[in-house]
């Protein structure tokens, strides 16, 4: 297993400027431009909104690619778990696991479910670009100068 900080993709470091300066890989795998196909078995309706919510916002940033379609999965099933889990925590944080005679405050395993759903979430959004962090870390380029995008604009 190889230690230390994870490696940037290299389109977020072209997107950062790449502040570093270090050489950027050459032949860096590529997915193809795809929108990945809904499953249609997820465990919770709120997986399958929660899917159908998160693809529009990942087109919109243009990061959709099929070959993210399994991480996408377990993001949106980790928040289906989230979502089930948080509405049986009702009963409480804590809940008795004795009698009224001797009483025996537990976690309740709701709410570990649900920490572990909800911590799962925020690493893979992380990867997405999904967290106000991660999103602060990357910088789009100023196309504004760009002729093809004042081609494309009419402005030429």
């Amino acid at each position: 297993m190889v230690k230390g900080r994870k490696p940037k993709p290299t389109h977020l470091k072209l997107l950062e400027g790449n502040p570093g300066k270090r050489d950027l890989p050459a032949n860096e795998p590529v997915p193809r431009a795809a929108f990945p196909e809904k499953p249609t078995d997820f465990s919770t309706v709120a997986a399958a909104d929660c899917w159908d919510r998160i693809t529009v916002e990942l087109e919109a940033m243009n990061i959709l690619n099929a070959a993210d379609r399994d991480a996408l999965v377990m993001y949106c099933e980790a928040w289906g778990t989230f979502m089930t889990a948080q509405a049986s925590v009702g009963q409480g944080i804590l809940i008795n696991r004795g009698d009224d005679e001797n009483p025996h405050p537990v976690t309740n395993p709701t709410w570990r479910i649900s920490r572990d759903a909800m911590a799962i979430c925020m690493r893979l959004g992380e990867a997405f670009g999904l967290t106000p962090a991660a999103r602060a870390r990357i910088e789009l380029p100023d196309v504004s100068g760009d002729d093809l995008g004042r081609i494309l604009a009419g402005d030429y």
